[in-house]
């Protein structure tokens, strides 16, 4: 079986964005400059397409971040009547650094893993690693 291309890859996440109103972001406990400012970005993304977007970061968030626009709107938990169709993983190794939420809710989404770490578990349905 061939391996993806990027674009192909990209173009999977567009559909899957573009079939879900509903998007749950999760970033990795001990939180960089690569969850927070991914998480972020796409979070602001997905709202200007009208989507409605939750981003879940387990504490303690780095103080040094909060200047970045949307860091006020990241939650430790999911609100309880959010049931995403998709969840989305910025910078994260592998699930369990998402925390203890991320278990319940991946477990019936669609799950897209973006990753820059060639160590990554590949945990998605659909695994970005670049």
């Amino acid at each position: 079986m061939a391996t993806p291309t990027l674009a192909t890859q990209y173009a999977r996440v567009k559909e899957l964005v573009d079939a879900n109103d509903q998007v749950l972001i999760f970033g990795h406990k001990d939180a960089d400059g690569d969850t927070l400012g991914c998480s972020l970005a796409f979070a602001e993304a997905l709202r200007a397409q009208g989507k409605e977007v939750w981003i879940l970061i387990p504490p303690p968030l780095p103080e040094m971040y909060e200047w970045l626009p949307g860091f006020d709107q990241i939650v430790e938990s999911p609100p309880v009547d959010v049931d995403p169709g998709l969840v989305m993983f910025f910078d994260a190794g592998n699930m369990e650094r998402s925390g203890a939420a991320v278990q319940h809710i991946a477990s019936h989404a669609t799950i897209v893993n973006i990753d820059h770490h060639t160590t990554n578990a590949m945990f998605g349905h659909l695994n970005v690693i670049q």
